[in-house]
């Protein structure tokens, strides 16, 4: 996984992301998150960067990256209006794009094989397979940067620094020894007694009820200010990992270590034992991913000369180790060390053989012809695509052919003009894939590529750029692939559908705060569902404030069903709470008071749900000004502040005082009410904030007016 690091480019000030290689990289927000410009950002080197330039300010635009992506695609407008559709030509360099033969690359498959081999000795042989698994974790644990030969003191190595841990206890605490020396219960045991003394009143103890002594209340402020879960979690992770990785070290130089935790060292010390340590867990893993991602295609023509080179810097150098060295490992390393030896000497066998380009393309010109016809068709266009040789194969041009209705073939000569926008966008995304595929693009980006589409041709165009499958076999499939886009579907797609493959996917939501953008990953197991669910879950859900519930509840009946008497009844009832006025029925388009029975009838059903629900308590003690503005300065979800402010607004009669000072605000708040109502799916709301930045401004300010109003009077 790279971490990218976006500073000041256009309406980004910060902005962290991650890319998983080889994985199709979800990235969805809403617009004006700033996606193009992280796109742009990515793509923009040097001086273009200034190009992204934050307006008003003289910071400079910055893009970080944990390695470098040094060969870039990116499909957007500028795309479309620059490499393809140029007169009558489809794309230009289509011999590069869609002939150069195949031979070149599978005169590579014998260095490929002998890689294989390789990498197979790797991944096959668990000892150096452990060994790589857990130095990976390590190094999510623990932020060494090579180049400044550093390490960032935050997370475990802060609790590494600490002076106190679970191995160091005060003699105070000696009594909890047996708890927190149990490496099987020790962080879940901490924890459990931290969250405890919120319920320590300091006269009776949370745990035993006994009257608390100068002893136990000197014991509870040691442990508060000692311990720490994530400390406690920290430091034991750390100590897991490194019980895996002892059988890899050199002996004194683990006891080294293991003093770091264990013993008085201090953190001038610590340091640099863990650069040295770091440096070579640093090293070993470059190692291992340079040989496990290492093929003959990421050689061009030019380098063929240097592949002997190439092949000697993959060699693991044992002399430079001290920590990771015993004889087990030496001879584990010298076993890859002799394979690529083995590869070097026959390199000189196939230089000739690889710099060979095959003149026969005919069959690969038919077949991507075919690949694009069959594209163009499933997606609904009249057109046909063609490749036509012009001289000798290298200069073959494409051309896009008109089909009638009387299926003649007419050849278009100005293809901008004659097709859609939509054609246009939809047929330069296919084209964009082979060019990004012929341009061995080790980062593919895709800015909005499909949310203008209708249903048939975003499935088309999905099934396309990813399917593994049947006759297409150039695709995107486990390509690194960046998809930024405001359109919901490519998440159900591929994160719940598994659609149009089992394409290995890593999915997150942007949301930009004050120019701060921010990345949360969707777990589309918990954070995918379908809004009835989600209305259900939070209208049971105790922690959510009355009226929030009463909200929840009611969008849960309005999406299934009012059939039953009871199920009217209930939806009255919560109706006329959030409209603030009494318990009424609509009947014959005229409100009509609901009598005793009705009433007694909804709140039973409404129990169900909300169990200790009570009409009349919540009409006098919850539907007014004090408890609903309390409630919205304590919430913290921004959904559920719109619901309080929306629900304050119809009883206060404030919407046209609101209409009077911010209309677009009451405008969005009256849409926003509504808007999930389009989805089968949508995100958690809860969790993600999908309210834009602007508006909860415009909310707040509203609400921080309104502190000091009377009480709200049921009409």
């Amino acid at each position: 996984m790279r971490k990218i690091k976006i500073q000041n480019c256009n309406n980004i000030n910060t902005a962290i992301i991650r890319i998983e290689e080889g994985k199709l990289n979800i990235k969805y927000a809403m617009n004006g998150t700033g996606k193009s410009s992280i796109a742009k950002a990515l793509l923009y080197k040097d001086n273009d960067l200034l190009k992204l330039q934050t307006f008003g300010k003289e910071d400079l635009p910055r893009v970080e990256c944990d390695g470098e992506f040094s060969n870039i695609c990116l499909f957007n407008s500028d795309f479309v209006e620059n490499i393809v559709f140029n007169g009558n030509t489809v794309i230009e360099n289509t011999f590069e794009v869609f002939i150069k033969n195949e031979k070149y690359d599978e005169q590579k498959k014998q260095i490929n094989t002998m890689l294989s081999n390789l990498k197979n000795s790797i991944n096959n042989n668990d000892y150096l397979r452990k060994l790589n698994d857990e130095i990976s974790r390590l190094e999510d644990k623990i932020s060494y940067n090579k180049e400044k030969d550093s390490i960032n003191s935050t997370g475990v190595y802060k609790s590494i620094k600490e002076n106190n841990n679970i191995f160091k206890i005060p003699p105070e605490l000696n009594k909890y020894n047996i708890f927190l020396s149990n490496s099987n219960i020790r962080v879940k045991w901490a924890d459990w007694k931290i969250k405890g003394q919120e319920f320590d009143n300091r006269e009776t103890c949370p745990y035993c009820a006994r009257k608390h002594d100068t002893i136990c209340e000197n014991e509870n402020q040691i442990f508060k200010k000692v311990y720490k879960k994530a400390n406690v979690d920290n430091v034991a992770q750390f100590c897991e990992i490194m019980d895996n990785i002892k059988p890899y070290l050199n002996d004194e130089k683990f006891k080294s270590i293991d003093s770091c935790i264990k013993e008085n060292i201090s953190n001038e010390d610590k340091d640099i034992i863990f650069k040295n340590f770091m440096n070579e867990v640093y090293y070993l893993e470059q190692k291992f991913s340079d040989i496990n991602t290492f093929d003959s295609y990421k050689i061009d023509k030019e380098h063929i000369s240097n592949l002997e080179k190439i092949i000697k810097d993959l060699k693991i150098s044992t002399v430079v180790l001290e920590y990771f060295k015993n004889d087990e490992f030496i001879k584990q390393i010298n076993t890859i060390n002799t394979l690529l030896d083995e590869m070097i000497s026959k390199i000189s066998e196939l230089k000739k053989e690889i710099g060979e380009i095959n003149s026969n393309v005919f069959s690969q010109m038919e077949k991507k012809k075919n690949e694009v016809n069959n594209f163009l068709k499933l997606a609904g266009f009249n057109y046909e695509f063609d490749i036509v040789k012009n001289g000798d194969e290298t200069q073959s041009v494409s051309i896009l052919k008109y089909v009638n209705a009387d299926s003649n073939k007419i050849e278009v000569e100005d293809i901008k003009t004659h097709l859609s926008w939509g054609e246009k966008n939809a047929f330069a995304l296919v084209l964009f894939m082979y060019y990004a595929l012929s341009k061995k693009s080790d980062l593919i980006i895709l800015d909005d590529p499909i949310s203008s589409f209708d249903g048939n041709k975003k499935y088309a165009i999905i099934n396309r750029l990813f399917s593994n499958k049947g006759e297409y076999t150039d695709s995107l499939h486990k390509k690194t692939v960046l998809l930024l886009t405001h359109d919901f579907e490519p998440i159900i797609d591929f994160g719940i559908n598994h659609k149009p493959t089992n394409e290995a996917s890593s999915i997150y939501y942007l949301k930009n705060n004050k120019g701060l953008l921010n990345e949360k990953k969707i777990n589309v197991i918990k954070d995918v569902l379908s809004t009835i669910k989600f209305y259900r879950r939070e209208s049971i859900n105790e922690k959510n404030n009355i009226i929030s519930r009463i909200c929840f509840l009611r969008k849960y009946l309005e999406h299934t069903s009012t059939e039953t008497t009871s199920e009217q009844n209930a939806y009255n009832i919560l109706s006329s709470l959030i409209h603030g006025k009494k318990c009424q029925k609509i009947i014959n388009n005229a409100y009509v008071e609901m009598d005793k029975n009705e009433i007694d009838c909804g709140e039973q059903f409404i129990k169900n749900y909300i169990k200790d629900f009570d009409n009349n308590l919540i009409r006098t003690e919850k539907i007014n000004n004090s408890y609903i503005i309390s409630k919205y300065n304590a919430e913290t979800s921004n959904y559920k502040k719109v619901q309080l402010f929306r629900v304050y607004l119809e009883l206060t009669g404030n919407r046209n005082k609101l209409k009077d000072e911010n209309n677009i605000l009451l405008k969005f708040i009256d849409e926003m009410y509504h808007i999930e109502n389009d989805y089968i799916f949508s995100l958690d709301l809860c969790k993600f904030d999908i309210i834009p930045e602007f508006i909860m401004e415009g909310i707040d300010c509203f609400m921080e007016k309104q502190k000091n109003r009377e009480c709200i009077i049921f009409s």
